[in-house]
C-alpha cells in the first residue's frame, strides 16, 4: 500500500489514473489487487465511485481508502457512487472537498459531477457550478469531467440500446440505474459550445465492470465518452490511463492491468 503525494515535475508529460468500481461484497474489504498498488507517480488520480460496499459507513473504511489513494490530495478527485453516500459529511471530512468541484493543472480544467442527486440529473447549485466553471474557462485546452452513473447512455439514440449491456445499473428509477436525466438538454449543448471553442471534452464514468471493463464512444461533435470500472472477484483488473503532453497539449488515453501499478 501507498500513500499518493503530490510532487513537482519538470517533464513535459503527466500521467493520470481513473479506477473503480473496486468494491466487493463484503463490508468492509477492498479489491485485493487495488491494496497492492502504488499510484505515488501518478499526477492526477481519478476516482470513479463505488470504492468499498459501503464507503462512507465508517471511519475504517475511509482510513483504509485514504491510506490508499491520499484523499485530501488536491489532486485527488472523487465522483461519488451509490455506494459511497451513506455519511457524506464524514466522506467530506476525509477529502476535504465539495461532491461536485474543479480542479486546473496545467492547462486541464477537471470537473467532478456528482450524479446521486435529483435522479441524476445536474440541477440547482450543481448545475449553476457547472455553468459557472464552462463561462470561465478561458486557459484550458483540455477538459475532463469525472462522473459516476452514465448519465449519457440515456436518451441518446446510438447509446441507449446498448446502455444495460455496459452499465453495472440498467435504465430506470431504482437507486443503482441510470434514470432519465438532463444530460442533453442541459450539460451536453455547453460542452459543445466549448468544443467549438477550442477545448477538446472528456467525460469518463465509473459505474462499469461488472459487464465489461472498458468503454469509449465520440460522438458527432467529437466529444469522447469513456468508462472504466473493475469487477470483483476478477483476476483481470484494469484502470484507464492517461498521458498528458502539455508541450502538445494532447491526451492519450489506455488501458491498464492494475498489476502494473505494484
Amino acid at each position: 500500500m501507498s500513500c499518493r503525494k503530490d510532487q513537482v515535475k519538470i517533464e513535459k508529460e503527466f500521467s493520470f489514473v481513473h479506477l473503480s468500481h473496486s468494491r466487493t461484497d463484503n463490508l468492509n474489504e477492498l479489491n485485493s489487487e487495488v491494496l497492492l498498488a502504488d499510484f505515488s507517480n501518478i499526477d492526477v488520480l481519478c476516482l470513479g465511485g463505488d470504492l468499498m460496499f459501503n464507503s462512507s459507513a465508517d471511519s475504517s473504511n475511509l482510513n483504509i481508502l485514504d491510506e490508499i489513494f491520499d484523499l485530501s490530495s488536491p489532486s485527488t478527485l472523487w465522483s461519488i457512487g451509490n455506494h459511497d453516500v451513506s455519511d457524506l459529511n464524514l466522506l467530506q471530512a476525509y477529502t476535504q472537498k465539495n461532491l461536485y468541484s474543479a480542479y486546473y493543472f496545467n492547462g486541464i480544467t477537471f470537473i467532478v459531477l456528482n450524479t446521486q442527486l435529483e435522479g441524476n440529473s445536474i440541477t440547482g447549485d450543481q448545475l449553476a457550478f457547472f455553468n459557472g466553471v464552462m463561462d470561465t474557462m478561458t486557459v484550458s485546452a483540455q477538459c475532463i469531467i469525472l462522473h459516476h452513473k452514465l448519465i449519457w447512455l440515456d436518451n441518446n439514440p446510438d447509446l441507449e440500446p446498448i446502455a444495460n449491456s455496459i452499465s453495472n445499473g440498467p435504465l430506470g428509477n431504482c437507486d443503482y440505474c441510470i434514470a432519465p436525466n438532463n444530460f442533453y438538454t442541459a450539460i451536453y449543448p455547453r460542452l459543445v459550445e466549448r468544443q467549438k471553442a477550442g477545448v477538446n471534452i472528456t467525460l469518463i464514468g465509473g459505474d462499469i465492470g461488472a459487464k465489461v471493463n472498458e468503454f469509449h464512444h465520440e460522438t458527432n461533435e467529437h466529444i469522447s465518452f469513456y468508462a472504466s470500472g473493475m469487477k470483483a472477484g476478477s483476476d483481470q483488473q484494469q484502470v484507464l490511463y492517461i498521458l498528458y503532453n502539455v508541450a502538445a497539449q494532447t491526451l492519450q488515453f489506455s488501458y491498464r492491468m492494475l498489476n502494473t501499478f505494484h
